[in-house]
């Protein structure tokens, strides 16, 4: 599988499909559309294969990097898909700041942000430094 981590600058059909998806999986979109090109809000999407598989957002804010969210479609989970994503989203954030934050909302994504290096803070609270 080949797996293309791209900058979002605008909401295409493609992706607004994909957070439609991931609305009628979760009851919310993981991104608001109006983020998909806001000066502080960073958006990637995954292309896998040639299709747009996963969408992540990350926001810089006071110096801290904030992963918003990051949703990969059902099928393709567990493929190296959502680790890709959400390497570049902390790579991309580690660029502008020393420390990157997040809330984990399953023991699932608990799971995956620690497997990349991020450490637990408590309950649902992760976070990420430059220095690791």
């Amino acid at each position: 599988m080949t797996i293309q981590i791209v900058r979002l600058f605008e909401a295409d059909p493609d992706v607004l499909a994909l957070m439609a998806e991931a609305e009628a999986e979760f009851g919310a979109p993981p991104i608001a559309c109006s983020a998909v090109g806001a000066d502080d809000i960073t958006v990637l999407a995954a292309i896998a294969d040639g299709d747009h598989a996963g969408v992540g957002a990350l926001s810089i804010d006071h110096g801290v990097g904030r992963i918003l969210n990051v949703y990969v479609r059902p099928a393709i989970r567990r493929s190296g898909v959502g680790r890709a994503l959400g390497g570049a989203l902390v790579q991309e954030g580690l660029h502008a700041v020393e420390r990157i934050e997040l809330t984990a909302d399953s023991e699932d994504a608990a799971q995956f942000w620690q497997a990349i290096g991020f450490r637990r803070l408590d309950a649902c609270r992760f976070e990420t430094t430059r220095c690791g």
